[in-house]
């Protein structure tokens, strides 16, 4: 389990920075200006940096629930099964969910982030036997 966490970890920081990346990249000395500056206004932002935006902010919201779930498996003492399948299926589908939502394909970006939540209980369902309730 520790794999997938240390992996959705990284994801969240790529998704993080991928957006300010953007900016700065194709942004040119304005940005960079901007970037150094106190951010009174907010950034001129392009449609693909909008979506990269986004896609982080519903990973800021998906994190805490996958940790809280993967956590839990790791003091149950879980390191395989369903847990440990949940876990990988949330990291490969939010990997895929950020080509996804960026390239605006019709129904695509929430059929993966069905499949990322799908994983969440998929983990649910792999550690709720050793839960002591």
């Amino acid at each position: 389990m520790t794999f997938w966490i240390l992996a959705a970890l990284a994801l969240y920081i790529v998704q993080l920075l991928s957006a300010p990346g953007l900016r700065y990249i194709t942004g040119g000395i304005k940005q960079i200006a901007y970037g150094l500056g106190a951010h009174d206004k907010p950034a001129k932002s392009s449609v693909i940096d909008a979506r990269l935006s986004r896609a982080a902010e519903n990973m800021k919201e998906s994190m805490p629930i996958f940790l809280a779930l993967a956590l839990l498996a790791e003091m149950n003492g879980i390191s395989s099964g369903l847990a440990v399948q949940g876990a990988m299926v949330f990291v490969l589908a939010r990997l895929v969910y950020i080509p996804a939502y960026v390239s605006a394909v019709f129904g695509l970006r929430s059929l993966v982030w069905t499949i990322a939540m799908g994983g969440m209980v998929m983990m649910l369902v792999g550690i709720w036997p050793s839960l002591a309730l």
